[in-house]
């Protein structure tokens, strides 16, 4: 009896890991036509089968590079919480990089801050450093900042120092932002303009500013052409100013800058300016300017 005890368990257990691996291809399925109401069943019960869904996935189907797998391992263990965290942290430590990568991120996902620390060390790990820089920024890790300034100074790749800064972008604050502005003097194009969007996205009006003025050419086009996406009329009078400079650039790309801040008036001086330029770069964004702000659909 207990032979066939034993056998009954053992046909059990065969037949619910064979269950889960149904379910477990249903869930990887590319979501178009018919197999949009399956994948998101498959997701769905994966999800209300919590604890013995995450026994199945972690870590065996961390070890992975397909995209829709990583999709299905996102949106299950996510919404499963809880207990996922506690279950990843090892992970962390696994030899696969794919795991290591897809842990860090899934930390991040699930608000983990207890794991900064560990993930933070995994910026030295070039075949992991993404999901770690990717959890960083989704943890607003402000503690992490001087670990991610460090590989940005190190980082021979421009790849990694442009998501560096899409990190310190996402985390914020003071020592961030410092980091970010150095980078606009940065050797690589990719990296500066990088620096150029994170600024954006942070919407530093007043750094960028005082970066009208920096000896560094790039700086200052950077800070010009950056204050002009962001559109807040506080740089105005420093780009009206601007429309003088010696450089035709600089006036050039000034006076695009202004066009969605320009106030009663400004046009008036933007036509004397016009009058005066001889330069064909910088008169032809004048005209531009101008005729976007004469444009009724504006």
């Amino acid at each position: 009896m207990r032979h066939v005890a034993v056998l009954l368990a053992l046909a059990s257990l065969a037949c619910a890991e064979e269950d889960m691996d149904a379910l477990w291809r249903d869930a990887c399925q590319w979501r178009v036509g018919s197999a949009v109401a399956s994948t998101n069943a498959a997701r769905e019960k994966l999800v209300a089968l919590g604890s013995a869904s995450l026994d199945y996935i972690i870590p065996a189907k961390l070890d992975t590079t397909d995209g829709l797998a990583v999709e299905a391992i996102y949106e299950v263990v996510v919404k499963i919480g809880g207990e996922a965290a506690e279950r990843l942290m090892p992970c962390l430590d696994a030899e696969s990089s794919n795991v290591r990568k897809i842990t860090a991120s899934l930390l991040g996902k699930l608000g983990c801050v207890a794991a900064v620390p560990r993930i933070a060390e995994l910026l030295n790990d070039k075949d992991a450093r993404g999901g770690a820089l990717e959890a960083l920024g989704a943890l607003k890790a402000v503690d992490a900042v001087a670990a991610i300034a460090d590989l940005m100074r190190t980082a021979d790749k421009e790849r990694a120092r442009v998501a560096c800064l899409g990190t310190l972008a996402a985390i914020g604050g003071d020592g961030a932002l410092e980091v970010i502005l150095s980078a606009l003097s940065d050797k690589g194009a990719a990296v500066r303009f990088a620096a150029q969007f994170a600024l954006e996205k942070m919407k530093a009006v007043d750094p960028l500013r005082a970066r009208l003025s920096d000896p560094d050419p790039r700086v200052r086009l950077h800070a010009i052409h950056a204050l002009g996406r962001i559109g807040d009329a506080a740089a105005r009078e420093d780009l009206l100013a601007l429309l003088a400079s010696e450089d035709p650039i600089v006036r050039g790309y000034a006076a695009e800058a202004l066009t969605p801040m320009l106030q009663p008036g400004d046009s008036d001086a933007m036509r004397a300016r016009l009058d005066l330029e001889t330069h064909p770069f910088a008169r032809g964004k004048l005209v531009a300017a101008l005729q976007a702000e004469s444009d009724p659909k504006k």
